[in-house]
């Protein structure tokens, strides 16, 4: 790790259009509130993001099982349809899905991004 309590590599669905997943490199430094996410580590380490995920703002992550996923299966390639690691992290204003390539990588990021939207909620 490069000075962030979290970092790492997630796939996350695009907002509007085809609502694609894309490659994003999301970062969270130490006692700070914002998930931020860039296209590559490269860019993130030149700070170059392109959005970030305010976790003040968060109601609840939570895993999101396949059947859930509302998909067109012939606008889709075979990757798009395998997505086994899905999960929601819900805002006041937006629902996020991402996706990890593991289930550790799963574990890891719900597990802690859990973590510190409890503690913002106690301070």
């Amino acid at each position: 790790m490069s000075g962030y309590f979290l970092e790492g590599y997630l796939e996350k669905q695009g907002a509007s259009g085809l609502k694609m997943f894309r490659r994003r490199y999301f970062t969270l430094q130490k006692d700070a509130t914002q998930l931020y996410y860039s296209s590559s580590q490269k860019d993130s380490n030149k700070n170059k993001f392109i959005g970030f995920i305010d976790l003040n703002q968060v109601i609840k992550v939570e895993p999101c099982f396949q059947s859930n996923v509302p998909i067109q299966k012939e606008k889709f390639r075979k990757s798009e349809l395998s997505r086994e690691f899905l999960f929601d992290v819900e805002t006041d204003n937006r629902v996020y899905r991402l996706s990890a390539s593991t289930q550790k990588e799963f574990f890891y990021w719900t597990e802690n991004l859990l973590k510190v939207i409890e503690s913002l909620k106690n301070e």
